[in-house]
């Protein structure tokens, strides 16, 4: 075994903070606005159909429709925490535009805590909201809240 890169592992693993600042919601940086996890958010972009071939014999491929993934935010529920609840229930009693529809940037934060990169992810509506199991025998299980939520689009994530 070599020893001459022994921090070689450590160039591909490494630890990031991140905030997510959701429309209309509570500030990221109190417990009420903090997620301890996120997933998803990514992006497929398909290739339009009929390809076609240049004079030169290169085929020329043209970017389709963007496919965006589901963003999935975890987070501490508080007596306090009810952001995520109130959206939920206004999508459902009230339906309009201004109650489904919300922005959401998620900041990649640098080790130091200084912003690394950041993505808008515009037009988010709720396709799922969840609780964690609540058991009052397990004293040590922090009670969570899952959202589950669809990406209209991107203005900067190619960016």
């Amino acid at each position: 075994m070599s020893t001459g890169n022994k921090h070689l592992a450590d160039q591909y693993n490494r630890n990031y903070a991140f905030r997510v600042e959701i429309n209309g919601a509570a500030a990221p940086d109190s417990s009420e606005g903090s997620w301890n996890s996120l997933r998803g958010g990514g992006v497929r972009i398909h290739e339009t159909t009929g390809v076609t071939t240049g004079t030169d014999q290169f085929k020329n491929h043209s970017p389709g429709i963007a496919e965006w993934q589901d963003l999935v935010l975890v987070g501490s529920v508080t007596d306090k925490r009810k952001d995520m609840l109130t959206w939920y229930k206004d999508m459902q009693q009230k339906g309009g535009p201004d109650e489904c529809y919300k922005d959401v940037t998620v900041t990649i934060l640098n080790r130091d805590g200084s912003d690394l990169w950041s993505v808008n992810y515009l037009h988010c509506f709720l396709t799922g909201y969840s609780l964690c199991a609540l058991n009052g025998d397990d004293d040590d299980t922090e009670a969570t809240e899952t959202i589950e939520l669809c990406v209209g689009y991107s203005d900067n994530f190619l960016t």
